[in-house]
C-alpha cells in the first residue's frame, strides 16, 4: 500500500509538471490530484526538491523499462528494435498534442543550471539513457549490422542529442515533423551510411 500510494502521488505530480513546470507545481495541487492526505507526501518526501529528485528516478525507469521491452523484440534487428522505440515514444508525444515532450529534458531546461543536486541526478540518467541507446547499436555491430569501424558512442551521443532537441521543437512546432526528419537523417542517412558492406 505504501508503495503504490508513493508511485500514485508521483505519477500525479508527473503529470501536472509535465503541463506547468517543477516550479509552478504546488504540493498541494499534487495532493489534491492524487486524493491524498498532506501527511502522505511527507511521509514519503523529504521535501519538494526530495520529490523532484525522486521524480527524475520515476521518469528514469519509465524511459529504461520501455528501451528495455524494444530491446528483447527478437522479431527484428536491433536497428529495427530501436526504429521502433522512438516510433513508439513519437505516438506517446502525438497522443498528448505535443504538450510533454521529454521530461527529462524539461527538468533539466528547468533545473539543471540553477540546482546541483537536480543537474548531478539529470546528468546521470541522460546518460543512462543514452548507454540504453548505445545498446542497441553496440548489439547492431556485433549482428553485423553496422561496420565494425564506426564509434558507438559518439553515434549514440548524437543520436541521444538531436532526439532531446527534435522533441523540445515539438513542442512549438505542434506537429511530428521534427521527428520525423530526426528518424529519416538518423536511420536512412548517418546509420545507412555506417551499415556494414
Amino acid at each position: 500500500m505504501k508503495r503504490n500510494t508513493k508511485e500514485l502521488i508521483l505519477e500525479k505530480g508527473a503529470e501536472i509538471i509535465q503541463l506547468k513546470g517543477f516550479h509552478h507545481t504546488g504540493i498541494q495541487e499534487i495532493l489534491h490530484a492524487a486524493e491524498v492526505p498532506k501527511g502522505s507526501f511527507y511521509f514519503y518526501f523529504k521535501s519538494k526538491e526530495d520529490f523532484g529528485l525522486q521524480l527524475v528516478d520515476f521518469y528514469s525507469r519509465f524511459f529504461l523499462n520501455s528501451a528495455d521491452t524494444f530491446f528483447k523484440d527478437n522479431s527484428c534487428s536491433y536497428l529495427q528494435r530501436l526504429v521502433k522505440f522512438f516510433n513508439n515514444y513519437q505516438k506517446h508525444i502525438e497522443k498528448s498534442n505535443y504538450i510533454v515532450g521529454c521530461p527529462i529534458g524539461n527538468l533539466a531546461q528547468e533545473l539543471g543550471d540553477i540546482n546541483i543536486l537536480f543537474r548531478g541526478k539529470l546528468n546521470d540518467v541522460m546518460s543512462k539513457m543514452k548507454d540504453r541507446i548505445r545498446a542497441f547499436l553496440s548489439h547492431a555491430q556485433q549482428h553485423g549490422e553496422l561496420a565494425q569501424e564506426i564509434n558507438i558512442n559518439n553515434i549514440a551521443d548524437f543520436i541521444f542529442n538531436s532526439w532531446e532537441g527534435a522533441l523540445l521543437r515539438t513542442k512549438v512546432t505542434k506537429n511530428s515533423e521534427p521527428l520525423l526528419v530526426f528518424n529519416k537523417m538518423i536511420f536512412e542517412t548517418l546509420l545507412s551510411n555506417h551499415s556494414a558492406k
